[in-house]
């Protein structure tokens, strides 16, 4: 048998990869991962503020949810801090000062000092804040109408805070709440 050198074609096969080859793999493989690891980076950072933010406004919620439900019990109404606590006084013009007689009998108060909500559970003898410290209360107002008892007015007080919230170094964050709470007891 005779083979012809023309006939016989040589087939190489290529194993593996070029170094060149392996250099670009990798290079796109570090751009892709590298990508993919700072958008992680950034996402988990953004559901922290996120969540900081949730549990700071949850506790404006419930300070504002405690005071009305406070104030709903109670009775005797005196708006700002000046004259007797213990006598009903109206401020339609508003204040950030308010006591009233509590279900158990004492003088519970609500004021704001240093950018914080304030309450005292026994007369002004001391203060205890209920929101967070990330919160920076600007304004808070309490409007009262119908204190005066006989006057066939159903008590009612009216609201307002304003502030922001401060999470990180970020842009803090502004709010305005509103409520209207009526005294529980009907006024004879």
């Amino acid at each position: 048998m005779k083979f012809r050198a023309n006939n016989f074609k040589h087939k190489t096969f290529r194993l593996g990869f070029t170094l060149i080859e392996v250099i670009v793999a990798l290079s796109l493989f570090t751009t892709v991962m590298v990508i993919s690891v700072s958008s992680l980076i950034g996402l988990t950072d953004a559901q922290k503020r996120s969540e900081v933010l949730r549990q700071t406004m949850d506790n404006i919620d419930f300070a504002m949810e405690n005071i009305s439900r406070l104030i709903r019990t109670g009775n005797t109404y005196h708006c700002g801090s000046g004259g007797v606590l213990t006598e009903p006084a109206d401020c339609v013009t508003g204040e950030n000062y308010i006591a009233f007689e509590g279900v158990s009998g004492s003088t519970i108060i609500f004021t704001i000092q240093n950018g914080q909500i304030q309450k005292s559970s026994n007369g002004g003898a001391s203060f205890l804040g209920i929101t967070d410290p990330n919160v920076n209360i600007n304004t808070m107002k309490f409007y009262v109408i119908g204190s005066a008892p006989d006057d066939n007015i159903q008590p009612r007080v009216l609201i307002v805070v304003g502030g922001s919230v401060q999470v990180k170094n970020e842009t803090p964050s502004s709010f305005h709440l509103q409520t209207t709470v009526s005294e529980r007891l009907l006024d004879s």
